[in-house]
């Protein structure tokens, strides 16, 4: 082959720049986009210093000389996975566009880095969380109405301020909500959400707007703009502080509260996938983690059997 191969149809260098621009194409986030690089790249450079130009020629001994170079430039574990998996997304990508006729990552294990299971709040924490806005102020109707929304939905913090006005599907109670690579699902308001966002849309955002062709259904009091995610942020900060938590309650803590309080009322862990947006049943395991570590507590309390 006369081409180099570094350049050519199979080069990795070439393939990991079509692999890169397809995320780019499915409305990945840039931020995805930006963490497969980095590490793709890196093990571009290590192949490359191998004397192998070619994906096809990647081997299952290579991958393997790839984790212990990250070891020995110790690496954090978290860092080590991350990377790895990365290699392993990109080769699997390879085979299902039949790039290649074996995936050297077919078998590559990723030993997970063990990780504290943070505590979920719990229902009270929530409550009194849910009852710090001052709901005699206009902001904090608005602040009550997202709360409401964020705990009753699960919704990720991104997914909460790119909300539109149109989103929200008030005569159903329903909420439309684009999540990672712009999957659109609907999920269900509670009654709650329901009657502090009517309140919100009727009495408090007609106030804050000041462009008539804004379209965010959370804007800001003085700009009448979308709001921010460091804004919901300090918000949740502030009010946890003032609700006396000893822990503040984050925008991803509310989503883990939502999915767990559900679980531990009976709900099944497929619907929950479906409200959370997963792909799978596995992004649930710290959910269920949680679930079944109140059922053992609850086990050695009753004692059945003894």
């Amino acid at each position: 082959m006369e081409k180099d191969d570094l350049h050519s149809a199979t080069g990795i260098d070439q393939l990991q720049t079509e692999f890169l621009d397809g995320l780019r194409l499915r409305n990945y986030s840039k931020r995805t986009v930006s963490a497969y690089t980095g590490p793709l790249r890196r093990f571009a450079a290590f192949i490359t210093r191998r004397g192998i130009g070619r994906a096809q020629d990647v081997t299952a001994l290579d991958l393997e000389q790839y984790r212990l170079e990250l070891v020995e430039k110790e690496y954090a574990a978290p860092t080590q996975e991350q990377y790895l998996r990365c290699v392993r997304d990109f080769f699997r990508h390879l085979e299902k566009t039949q790039r290649l006729f074996a995936n050297p990552a077919a078998d590559l294990v990723i030993h997970k880095p063990g990780r504290a299971l943070q505590p979920v709040p719990t229902e009270d924490d929530v409550r009194r969380l849910l009852a710090q806005p001052d709901v005699t102020t206009s902001a904090g109707i608005r602040d009550r109405a997202y709360l409401e929304m964020f705990y009753s939905t699960g919704v990720r913090l991104e997914e909460l301020v790119g909300l539109k006005l149109a989103d929200p599907i008030l005569k159903q109670g329903r909420l439309r909500v684009f999540g990672k690579g712009r999957k659109e699902r609907v999920v269900p308001l509670g009654k709650h959400a329901l009657a502090w966002l009517r309140q919100y849309l009727k009495d408090v955002r007609p106030q804050f707007q000041k462009d008539p062709d804004e379209q965010a259904l959370w804007i800001g009091q003085r700009a009448g703009r979308r709001l921010l995610v460091v804004q919901i942020q300090q918000d949740l900060q502030r009010y946890s502080r003032q609700a006396g938590l000893a822990t503040a309650i984050s925008p991803h803590a509310l989503r883990r509260a939502c999915a767990t309080h559900m679980l531990r009322h009976g709900a099944h862990p497929v619907q929950i996938q479906m409200l959370l947006g997963h792909a799978t049943l596995h992004n649930l395991s710290q959910y269920l983690q949680v679930t079944i570590t109140d059922m053992a507590k609850m086990h050695r309390r009753s004692k059945p059997g003894q």
